[in-house]
């Protein structure tokens, strides 16, 4: 918890505030239990009879009697107005200082912040010199057990919740054997992407936000949103809500003003692993693979599938795959072609996307996909022959550029 390491941070102790709070707050807050919290903080307790606006005037008049002070809110899920918790503005009379926590923008934007301080992830160095504290150093001083432990140190990602909750799992651990499983199970569950191959782009593919949203709408997530403009609007809004609170990053391409989605590497493992007792994705994009995953892969309950950017020459044999929505298959050969029945119980399908394919042509079929919202076949040099698509009533994007 940032905010309680500033309180305790003895450079804060030596500045001409007098006074200095600090408060824990919770996803359950509500404005009576953020009253508390800060009222324990300065030594004032309520009666349980009192009502909101009685504890707010109490806290004021405490808070106004002290001039000086720094209060901390660690934390923060939800913004509330300062007049309504009892904390003075700044001004009238007064010097004070407000430093919250948070994850969410909304709620510095709900604050009125002055000034907002973005934590990145720490540095090798950082998280190594944080975990050395939640571990302790009498258990680093064996030589074997601290190159172990710098892996346990690496496999966080730089995520300070992660250091300080696996630092703490280990602390006063002696055992080379007990360091050793942790870091397999770490390696495991990082590595889950690569061992399930659950990642919808390849690893090194920039996902555009135009292109994410648009993907979105074909395969109908933003159908009740409106149209065009609209639902890129809203999509763009989604985005920026998951930014907010952190769970993606959004940033440009060096050279680019195109924006692109990335997410932190152990938020997308936490992401993937609720897939995990029910698989939804079967994603094996960038691998270079030859050969098609094996009929009996091609799940009944799969609603994803990514094999782009392969080395794919055929795909000779029938999916069952009812649920199926997606199938990404560009970037890859498709030289030798894919079978004449391979859509017949893909009935679900509503984004299919062979561009950039060798494919000269697209199985018949193809013609009973009657829910098809979007067919790519940009950049497909050999195409000569597209089957009948008069049933494809759905049918809203087929991309034929550069074809």
């Amino acid at each position: 918890m940032i905010g309680r390491a500033v309180a305790r941070d003895s450079r804060v102790a030596c500045t001409d505030w007098p006074y200095c709070y600090y408060s824990y707050t919770s996803n359950d807050s509500n404005v009576q239990k953020l009253q508390k919290d800060i009222a324990r903080a300065v030594g004032l307790s309520f009666d349980d009879e009192e009502n909101e606006m009685k504890r707010s005037a109490q806290l004021l008049e405490v808070l106004m009697r002290r001039r000086r002070f720094l209060l901390i809110i660690d934390d923060m899920s939800e913004a509330f107005p300062l007049e309504v918790i009892g904390i003075p503005s700044p001004g009238y009379g007064h010097d004070c200082k407000l430093i919250i926590t948070t994850r969410s923008m909304m709620v510095f934007r709900g604050m009125e912040t002055a000034r907002e301080v973005e934590v990145s992830v720490l540095n090798e160095e950082e998280a190594w010199h944080l975990f050395k504290q939640k571990v302790g150093d009498e258990v680093l001083a064996s030589p074997g057990l601290q190159v172990v432990a710098k892996d346990v140190s690496n496999e966080c990602g730089g995520l300070p919740l992660a250091v300080v909750t696996v630092g703490r799992a280990l602390r006063r651990e002696n055992n080379l054997t007990q360091w050793k499983n942790a870091l397999s199970q770490l390696k495991s569950a990082t590595g889950r992407i690569e061992g399930m191959e659950n990642r919808v782009f390849a690893q090194d593919h920039h996902i555009e936000t135009d292109e994410l949203i648009k993907y979105w709408t074909w395969e109908g997530l933003l159908d009740n949103l409106g149209y065009g403009e609209s639902k890129m609007l809203q999509g763009k809004m989604i985005l920026d809500e998951l930014k907010n609170v952190s769970l993606l990053e959004i940033g440009c391409q060096e050279g680019s003003l195109n924006e692109y989605v990335k997410m932190h590497d152990l938020i997308r493992d936490i992401a993937i692993s609720v897939t995990r007792v029910s698989p939804l994705f079967m994603i094996r994009a960038g691998h270079e693979i030859c050969d098609a995953p094996g009929e009996s892969e091609w799940l009944k309950g799969l609603e994803r599938i990514s094999l782009m950017t392969n080395d794919l020459s055929s795909l000779s044999f029938e999916p069952k795959c009812p649920r199926l929505t997606t199938l990404l298959l560009q970037y890859n050969s498709l030289s030798k072609g894919i079978l004449t029945s391979f859509f017949n119980h893909l009935k679900n399908l509503t984004v299919l996307d062979l561009s950039y394919t060798g494919i000269a042509r697209l199985p018949d079929s193809l013609s009973n996909l009657e829910n098809l919202h979007a067919l790519f076949l940009r950049s497909c040099w050999n195409l000569c022959h597209v089957p009948t698509m008069e049933r494809l009533k759905e049918l809203r994007v087929l991309d034929l550029c550069s074809t």
